[in-house]
């Protein structure tokens, strides 16, 4: 199917880092299946390397922006969302560059998300290299940890209809604009992890609708899009943005059940980092657990 009264009301949003070629392949996903590339936005995070004039190159109709620093990706996301908001997108498109669509899969969501007045809905995801096993479908909040434990759900069966759910990655979010009005933007103090689930929690309590809409989908390549997913970087801000997280949304109350489960998912952790022998990664991982020199660590765990 052509989008062509739809086109002007959606933008899509991708971010990228030192990863063109993921990215091209991301935008050209969206060209192939007929999305006009005017309607994509691509923020380069502060890239090191030649991916801006790559993109520019590959994609000279969407709109590049640059960022001279890797604002992670709150802010690079925040970035693109508020260009696209400035273009008056009804919705936004927020979607990973280690992804590509299905074909049908961005006027199936739209059209769906319409027809069940979705405030954020997002599709079914899949491993890329392995196209039929579920990679995410969301999930729901746990009462006594205030997060999901079946964030998602991958050995769950997958609905044939659109279902609500309390819990989307970030991966690929379809947010109406008035979202942002409700809520505001990603909270840029999470450099990295969490931030999406804040954001599903932020709306969640201002109760506004997510769905999952399994006729959409769409492929993830895990965890390309890091440059290393086992570095000293990505186990300190994975401790340090889980207290963030908890630190902003947890009751009282709920503490009695969320530190034991912490302090046991960060043992079991620990254990992982030294089955792989990233020993420097175990003080990475510490600082960030325990919050110390939180200003240093954010400078020296920037990315």
């Amino acid at each position: 199917m052509k989008l062509t009264k739809q086109s002007e009301e959606f933008r899509i949003v991708t971010v990228n880092w030192n990863k063109p070629n993921l990215t091209i392949k991301c935008v050209k996903s969206f060209i192939s299946d007929h999305i006009p590339e005017s309607n994509i936005i691509i923020v380069d995070n502060g890239s090191t390397d030649n991916s801006v004039n790559l993109l520019r190159e590959s994609f000279p109709a969407s709109l590049i922006i640059e960022s001279t620093v890797n604002l992670g990706f709150a802010g690079g996301f925040n970035l693109g969302i508020k260009e696209a908001l400035s273009h008056d997108a009804s919705y936004v498109f927020m979607v990973n560059n280690d992804t590509e669509i299905t074909k049908g899969m961005m006027v199936n969501l739209l059209t769906v998300s319409k027809e069940v007045h979705a405030d954020i809905s997002a599709p079914a995801i899949y491993y890329a290299d392995q196209s039929n096993e579920l990679w995410s479908a969301g999930g729901y909040f746990n009462k006594f940890l205030s997060a999901p434990i079946d964030a998602h759900r991958r050995d769950k069966h997958l609905p044939q209809e659109p279902v609500k759910r309390e819990f989307l990655t970030g991966c690929a979010l379809l947010i109406n604009s008035k979202v942002f009005e409700t809520i505001g933007f990603f909270d840029e103090r999470f450099f990295l992890y969490y931030e999406d689930l804040d954001f599903n929690m932020r709306a969640h309590k201002a109760g506004l609708d997510l769905w999952l809409i399994p006729t959409a989908k769409l492929y993830h390549h895990v965890s390309a899009s890091s440059e290393n997913t086992h570095s000293d970087k990505v186990y300190y801000w994975m401790a340090h943005s889980s207290w963030l997280y908890f630190q902003k949304h947890a009751k009282v109350w709920q503490w009695i059940f969320i530190l034991p489960w912490r302090i046991g998912h960060a043992i079991k952790t620990i254990v992982h980092i030294i089955l792989q022998k990233k020993y420097r990664a175990i003080k990475a991982y510490l600082l960030g657990f325990l919050n110390i020199d939180h200003n240093r660590n954010e400078k020296l765990y920037s990315m």
